[in-house]
C-alpha cells in the first residue's frame, strides 16, 4: 500500500523529468497496459500533463488529497509537475496513459467552433476533476480503446495528431455535464503565446531564469506575467522553473559522473549548498545520496 506521507517512498527514483527538447514537436505520446502480476506500485512527477483511462480491472491512484480507486471507464488527470502514485487493486488491469505537452492544449482550437478550456480539468483540484458517469462510461471505454490502438501503431506518421484529436474528443465528452470549480474563460491566443515563450526560455536556458527576465522578454510587467502563467498552467512560474531545473539536475546525476558542484553551476544554483537545500526539499535526500542509491 502506498502512503503519500511516507516521504521515503517519494524519493522519486523513477521520476522522469523528460528530455523536453526532443518532445517539443510531439504534442502527445503514450503507452498501454495491462499490468502483470509482477507489476508493482510506482511514483512519478513530470512536466507533461497526464491523462489516463482504465479499460478493465481496478487501479488505485494516489495524490496529496488521498487515494482514489478507478474501475473500467474511469479516468485520471495529473497537472504539470504534480506528484502522483499508483498501484493495482484488481488484476489484470488494462489501461492507456497519455502524456500531453501543456502548450498542445493551450493552443488547441477549432475555427468557428465553441471555445473550450482544455486545461481546466488538469488545473482543478483532484476531487473536482471531471469523471465518467454511468451514461458515458461505455463511450469513454470505446475512446480509450481507440487511443490504445493508436498508441500501439508506432509506424503511423500521423500518430501524434490522431492521439491529440482523440484526447480532445475524450475531454469534450467528459466535460459535457461538468462544471469547473472556478469559472474562467479559455485562454486567449495572446496569453498562450506568452506561456509558450516563457517555457521556451526556460528550456533553452539551463541557468537560473527569473520571472522578471521572462516578463520583460514578453513585454509585460512581472505581476501581469505571473498571473497569466499561473492561470494557464496551474503552477507559478517560479515553481515551474525550479522543478524543471531540479529534474534536469537529477537526470544528470544519474546519467553522468559530473561533480555535484559542476551540476549545480550548470543548472543555475548558486552553489552545492543551494542545490542540496532545494533537492532535499523536493526529493527527500541530497544529490549525492540520490546518485548513490539510483545511479
Amino acid at each position: 500500500m502506498l502512503n503519500w506521507r511516507n516521504r521515503e517512498q517519494w524519493l522519486l527514483a523513477t521520476v522522469d523529468g523528460y528530455d523536453v527538447v526532443p518532445y517539443r514537436t510531439v504534442p502527445v505520446w503514450g503507452w498501454r497496459g495491462p499490468s502483470r502480476p509482477t507489476d508493482g506500485s510506482g511514483y512519478d512527477m513530470h512536466y507533461p500533463l497526464e491523462f489516463g483511462i482504465v479499460l478493465s480491472g481496478i487501479m488505485r491512484r494516489h495524490y496529496r488529497a488521498g487515494p482514489i480507486d478507478l474501475d473500467a471507464g474511469q479516468v485520471w488527470f495529473c497537472g504539470a509537475w504534480e506528484r502522483h502514485g499508483w498501484d493495482f487493486v484488481e488484476r489484470p488491469c488494462d489501461f492507456v496513459v497519455l502524456h500531453i505537452l501543456p502548450t498542445a492544449l493551450m493552443n488547441a482550437s477549432i475555427d468557428g467552433g465553441e471555445q473550450v478550456n482544455w486545461m481546466a480539468p488538469f488545473r482543478a483540484p483532484m476531487e473536482s476533476r471531471p469523471q465518467s458517469t454511468p451514461e458515458t462510461k461505455e463511450r469513454i471505454i470505446a475512446l480509450g480503446r481507440r487511443l490504445a490502438d493508436r498508441v500501439s501503431d508506432e509506424e503511423d506518421p500521423c500518430q501524434s495528431t490522431w492521439l491529440l484529436l482523440l484526447v480532445l474528443e475524450t475531454l469534450l465528452t467528459l466535460q459535457e455535464d461538468w462544471v469547473a470549480p472556478i469559472a474562467e474563460n479559455p485562454p486567449s491566443a495572446a496569453a498562450s503565446a506568452v506561456v509558450n515563450e516563457a517555457m521556451e526560455l526556460v528550456f533553452s536556458s539551463p541557468g537560473f531564469v527569473t520571472a522578471q527576465v521572462v516578463a520583460s522578454a514578453c513585454g509585460m510587467s512581472r505581476s501581469a506575467f505571473g498571473k497569466i502563467f499561473q492561470r494557464l498552467t496551474g503552477i507559478s512560474f517560479a515553481k515551474f522553473a525550479l522543478r524543471y531545473r531540479l529534474s534536469r539536475a537529477a537526470a544528470q546525476l544519474l546519467r553522468t559522473n559530473d561533480p555535484v558542484k559542476s551540476i549545480a553551476h550548470h543548472w543555475g544554483f548558486t552553489d552545492v549548498s543551494h542545490l542540496n537545500r532545494c533537492f532535499q526539499r523536493h526529493y527527500g535526500c541530497s544529490p549525492a545520496t540520490y546518485r548513490k542509491r539510483y545511479a
